[in-house]
């Protein structure tokens, strides 16, 4: 067949997808996993359900939240990942930064935790800093507070990995989050994983 016909370019767009030996995944507070979508017509898709209990604003939060992040892809009980985006993390470090340069941001604040009453408006001047968009950088405000997180890791697991390899990733971050979950202080406890390599 030629290079044109459709299942020749099959051939290459599966070789493609086969040399990818890693994918994403997203760990997401601020919402709860369900769908409320039509099961029999995926051009319906759900709507996001917002996590009531969800509020990162305490000192505790934002420390566990940080720690979070270096303990995922440091800590040899965590699922094997590598972190690739922790929006916290990089607000820390803009905080430190901006310090550091006689710049200080969020009132003074040289790095986090800050106090509770500075930490939603914090993420805005943060946000809204350097042209940086929220859903990009793992962050969406609503009103003016946070209502959602995400963080994302590089995990082993690629398309055509066998379903053993899959499931038993899958367990390894149900494991990890519901140890997390249970150590969690109040308003960061609903914090769970999801992928497109895994969704099956």
């Amino acid at each position: 067949l030629p290079e044109s016909h459709g299942v020749e370019r099959y051939e290459t767009w599966k070789q493609d997808f086969a040399e990818e030996d890693s994918s994403e995944m997203f760990v997401v507070w601020g919402l709860t996993p369900g769908d409320t979508g039509d099961h029999n017509n995926p051009e319906l898709v759900t709507d996001l359900l917002a996590d009531l209990d969800w509020d990162p604003s305490s000192r505790e939060a934002q420390r566990w939240l940080l720690d979070f992040c270096n303990a995922t892809a440091s800590d040899p009980a965590a699922p094997r990942a590598t972190d690739i985006g922790c929006p916290l993390r990089d607000m820390d470090d803009w905080l430190v930064d901006s310090a550091a340069a006689g710049q200080p941001r969020c009132g003074g604040a040289s790095r986090l935790p800050v106090p509770p009453d500075a930490f939603h408006p914090c993420v805005e001047e943060y946000l809204s800093s350097e042209d940086r968009y929220s859903w990009y950088m793992g962050m969406r405000t609503y009103r003016g507070r946070l209502v959602a997180l995400v963080a994302s890791y590089k995990v082993v697991i690629n398309f055509d990995s066998s379903y053993e390899q899959v499931r038993d990733t899958v367990d390894e971050w149900e494991g990890w989050m519901d140890t997390q979950n249970k150590g969690a202080p109040d308003g960061v406890r609903g914090g769970f994983f999801t992928s497109a390599r895994v969704h099956w």
